[in-house]
């Protein structure tokens, strides 16, 4: 069977939790012991055995919503359909009840289904990903695959921030492939380990953590003109131009020595050594 955990919660208002928790339990015609049993063990999973005769109202909309969850696998499904459930939780409770699910989902060893628009979120819960564009799948893996080796554009652009660079080849080191957007020199991975033609242009996903930049200009680095900074608390989101007017972004440790910009300053970029910049199809 399959169950599911509605964005809304669609929880019963006219019913405690424990009679909401149960509701599928009852339509089965179990004993009255049974469901209470069942009924006590999913809301000590999601932490509420506390809340066992609370109403509704009364309930937090996280403990809602695990409450919602304590419904949903009361009945012991072998799939788990989760409706972008953590949407209406606020930033904080949402990562807490991230945490839960995986913790959840671990201990029951039952199949979950999330949807959701928050790239975060799946990241963060997921052992696998599906991501869809306009009702195609465009790549399915695992998180760090999928932020590490985009198959496309859409991946690349869609999963975290991306700089797609327009580059130009202009030659191999064993695997790698050397290529030059403007005038910031870059190394690439290719899937195929097909390298393209000389002087052809590719697109170069380069996240913004692998973009390093400096007050001084060195062997292997590139000019930009900042046009806006970001604050991140831990880090600085640099907004910035190469060249003619092409957008890049760059991320720094917020203490980082020798990173002290101010908008209209000229910084100059490298590629972090060891990053793994993928060669986009298209």
């Amino acid at each position: 069977p399959v169950n599911t955990v509605f964005q809304d919660y669609a929880l019963f208002p006219h019913m405690d939790v424990a009679e909401n928790v149960g509701f599928g339990l009852s339509l089965r015609k179990l004993s009255g012991a049974e469901q209470a049993r069942r009924v006590g063990e999913a809301l000590d999973m999601v932490g509420l055995a506390e809340k066992l005769g609370a109403r509704v109202f009364e309930l937090s909309g996280g403990q809602r919503q695990r409450v919602a969850l304590a419904r949903a696998i009361v009945c012991e499904p072998r799939v788990l359909l989760l409706d972008e459930p953590l949407s209406a939780l606020d930033a904080h409770l949402r990562e807490q009840m991230q945490v839960e699910l995986k913790r959840l989902q671990s201990r029951l060893g039952t199949t979950f289904v999330l949807v959701t628009h928050d790239q975060t979120e799946a990241l963060s819960i997921s052992d696998r990903i599906v991501v869809m564009n306009k009702g195609r799948i465009e790549q399915i893996a695992p998180p760090a695959t999928l932020y590490d080796r985009p198959a496309t554009k859409f991946v690349a652009s869609f999963i975290g921030t991306m700089n797609l660079l327009q580059s130009r080849f202009v030659g191999r080191d064993g695997d790698r492939l050397r290529f030059a957007a403007g005038a910031l020199p870059l190394e690439a991975t290719s899937e195929t380990g097909e390298a393209p033609g000389e002087g052809a242009v590719r697109t170069i996903g380069v996240r913004p953590e692998d973009l390093l930049a400096t007050t001084e200009a060195a062997t292997g680095t590139a000019p930009v003109r900042v046009s806006s900074i970001v604050f991140h608390g831990r880090t600085l989101r640099l907004h910035a131009e190469l060249g003619q007017g092409i957008p890049v972004v760059i991320d720094a440790p917020r203490r980082a020595e020798g990173f002290q910009f101010s908008v209209g300053d000229v910084a100059h970029i490298s590629l972090r050594r060891g990053a793994n910049c993928p060669m986009l199809p298209g």
